[in-house]
């Protein structure tokens, strides 16, 4: 849990919203993910670039382009998904797991 509490701090550097930590109800190779909201595809883009600079060093991989409204962050046992609105509300991840924090 502690590293998802820290990267919601670094989501949260670059004001990201509405950020909820997640446990997957089903088997996914990961241990949580996380879902937050961008404001704009240029947010996307800095929270996606944010995320990769504090990862420096540690496995990171990065599928998705900002102005798809939708980036997700591997970062080895834990998913982060950076969605506009719009995308967010489309893709309604939020039913996949159960909310932890």
């Amino acid at each position: 849990m502690e590293k998802a509490l820290q990267i919601r701090e670094w989501l949260l550097d670059k004001k990201g919203l509405d950020i909820v930590i997640m446990v997957p109800e089903h088997d996914i190779l990961v241990d949580k993910f996380m879902i937050v909201t961008a404001g704009s595809v240029n947010q996307i883009a800095a929270l996606a670039e944010h995320l990769k600079e504090k990862c420096r060093g540690q496995y990171f991989r990065m599928d998705g382009e900002p102005e798809s409204e939708w980036v997700v962050a591997d970062l080895s046992n834990i998913l982060v998904h950076i969605f506009s609105e719009r995308m967010r509300r489309i893709y309604n991840l939020e039913e996949l797991g159960k909310e932890i924090e």
